[in-house]
């Protein structure tokens, strides 16, 4: 007989659940129905989260080769807004206790930064929750489902204003993929 662990949702929290385990290619489903599509051609040069009813891109990510990358958010008017540099809208930086973190949005009013963690890998906190003991209001997380596949979901809380709307959710699934991208990268390039 398979045993099955059960996780429970909290109801102030969204579950994004990625239909395979890839960062540039899938579908995101919410709720059991389709919500976004990640695709990246061929060239590999742009990424794209299109929604999957209407098929509006509402984030690309352009690489290029000898400039940075850059990112274009769709905003409150349905368009894509400008493109900005990755490296700009996602940040690098040190936390007081001298911890990796990373400052999503380009304004230094913004204060949401995404941290490796040692349970989700990656987590969103304000900056005044920092702490690995706060509950993070994003995260990774991987079940395995019967079949013994693992199964990625990006867990979002609905309590703060982070996350409560569509330009918000995008922004932040945005920059999930982005980092994970990034660290899948690195750790092909270590093994």
């Amino acid at each position: 007989m398979d045993s099955q662990l059960t996780l429970v949702l909290r109801p102030s929290e969204s579950r994004l659940v990625f239909a395979e385990d890839n960062m540039k290619n899938t579908s995101i489903f919410v709720d059991g129905a389709p919500a976004y599509t990640i695709r990246t051609p061929l060239d590999n040069k742009t990424t794209e989260i299109v929604e999957a009813a209407s098929g509006s891109v509402l984030a690309r990510v352009v690489r290029r080769e000898l400039r940075p990358d850059t990112l274009a958010l769709v905003g409150t008017d349905g368009r894509l807004g400008p493109q900005v540099r990755v490296d700009r809208w996602l940040r690098k930086g040190k936390l007081q206790n001298r911890a990796s973190a990373y400052f999503l949005g380009p304004r230094p009013d913004e204060q949401l930064l995404l941290r490796p963690h040692p349970q989700h890998r990656l987590a969103l906190y304000s900056a005044v929750d920092a702490d690995y003991d706060t509950q993070p209001m994003a995260r990774w997380e991987r079940t395995c489902t019967r079949s013994g596949k693992y199964q990625l979901s990006l867990l979002i809380s609905k309590e703060n204003d982070t996350g409560t709307s569509e330009e918000d959710r995008v922004r932040i699934l945005a920059a999930f993929v982005l980092l994970e991208l990034n660290l899948r990268l690195k750790e092909s390039m270590n093994r």
